[in-house]
């Protein structure tokens, strides 16, 4: 199944997931004041759509800490991936 919106993504992760795992990875820890403050900051940002616009020539490529990178994408450690899936 395809999705088009994030919403479409959480509610059928919702229904897939059973009740605490899907407490523990909606969730936060203790009063959820880290969760709370992510969500302030990526809320007070706007993004802009910009359509027909050339993007034959796109340049991704960055350098965080000193080092290059094609394109600005990484992923953060996640603990307890077990409960999702049994590979882990």
């Amino acid at each position: 199944m395809e999705f088009e919106t994030n919403h479409e993504i959480i509610v059928r992760a919702r229904r897939n997931a059973n009740g605490a795992v899907w407490d523990y990875l909606a969730g936060g820890s203790e009063t959820e004041t880290t969760m709370r403050r992510n969500r302030q900051a990526i809320d007070s940002i706007a993004l802009r759509p910009r359509i027909l616009r050339d993007v034959s020539n796109i340049d991704l490529s960055t350098t965080i800490l000193g080092f290059p990178s094609s394109m600005p994408l990484f992923l953060a450690p996640m603990a307890s991936l077990q409960i999702v899936t049994p590979a882990g």
